[in-house]
């Protein structure tokens, strides 16, 4: 740091001092870059003042390191001081007419100014990235702190899709009725699949027809009912118009479902926990739009149905992956 100096040695030495490192330490060298100039006549007769011997052509000012004297504030005690010394070294005469802190110092490594400030530093992209990914840890970590502790829900996967599949086809526009008949329909073709595939559920005598035996007896059965397929949940589901509204057709048994049966079917396997369950579920429906939500609910469901426990084994359905997934999408994450 620099201490306090008269007005005319600041003046003087304000734009004519020059630095250098050597063995660790600084040296400050006053350079009379005018040798004609007034500037220089006050330079030389202040520095003959404290320093007399020395050539008037070779001036230079050597400064030992920081002390812990209290340095003097004007030239008269400053030219006192000097007066008191014998010695024609300049180091002992003016002690510590500028301090600096070297510790830190590299002898072979120049002293430059920063280059950088610290708001500069940190609008670099590499900071920018460095914050961003700071900022999304933190917001989870707000996220999971402060979301509603619940126990998991004890239920079979297949009610989980079900009332899953009710909650998409409404957003998609079907009616309450309608949406639960399509929900058992698609829950019963992802369950007959499934079993099926491990060794659960017996093959059905019409799998043994060929493709154009199935063919020709479903067009039959499509035709005598009126059936019409619908999009609904990501697919193409057979409905049929009956006095309750439209309903899901089961074209293999000839039948539509009715949706009473499919509300109580819910109800026993979520108990208590049915409306949180369904509340939650909308909540990531709503994330899509009616156009788009069909093809995501699949994926979605891969997300937080149940663990595989075995089949007919109940699994943990927990309603926080549900609401994470929600929190996630909403902050712009891509999550399927």
């Amino acid at each position: 740091m620099m201490h306090h100096q008269s007005p005319d040695k600041q003046e003087a030495f304000g734009d004519t001092e020059d630095y250098e490192v050597v063995e660790g330490t600084r040296k400050r060298r006053t350079i009379l870059k005018d040798e004609t100039t007034p500037k220089r006549e006050k330079v030389t007769s202040q520095i003959e003042a404290v320093t007399p011997g020395l050539s008037a052509g070779t001036r230079a000012l050597k400064l030992e390191s920081p002390t812990s004297s209290p340095q003097p504030e004007e030239s008269g005690e400053l030219s006192s001081q000097a007066g008191a010394s014998s010695s024609p070294a300049v180091s002992s005469t003016v002690p510590n007419m500028i301090s600096r802190d070297t510790s830190d110092v590299r002898q072979d490594q120049p002293i430059a100014p920063p280059t950088q400030t610290d708001e500069e530093a940190f609008s670099d992209d590499d900071d920018d990235e460095f914050w961003q990914q700071a900022a999304k840890v933190a917001d989870e970590a707000e996220f999971k702190a402060g979301r509603k502790k619940r126990e998991p829900i004890l239920v079979n996967r297949a009610p989980v899709l079900t009332l899953w599949v009710t909650v998409v086809c409404v957003r998609e526009g079907y009616s309450r009725g309608t949406a639960l008949s399509i929900a058992k329909y698609v829950a019963s073709e992802y369950s007959q699949t499934k079993g099926k595939s491990l060794g659960v559920i017996p093959t059905n005598p019409t799998d043994k027809e060929s493709a154009f035996q199935q063919s020709q007896r479903r067009d039959a059965v499509v035709t005598a009912a009126n059936a019409l397929q619908y999009p609904a949940f990501g697919m193409a589901v057979w409905c049929v118009e009956t006095r309750d509204g439209l309903r899901a057709f089961l074209v293999d048994k000839g039948k539509s479902l009715e949706a009473k049966g499919i509300e109580r079917y819910l109800d026993d396997a979520f108990g208590a926990a049915k409306e949180e369950a369904e509340k939650v579920l909308v909540e990531l429906a709503e994330c899509f739009t009616s156009a788009d939500v069909g093809n995501k609910a699949y994926s979605l469901y891969e997300r937080f149905r149940p663990p595989w426990m075995g089949w007919g084994m109940k699994g943990e359905f927990r309603l926080e992956d549900v609401e994470e997934l929600t929190w996630r999408i909403r902050r712009g994450e891509k999550v399927v």
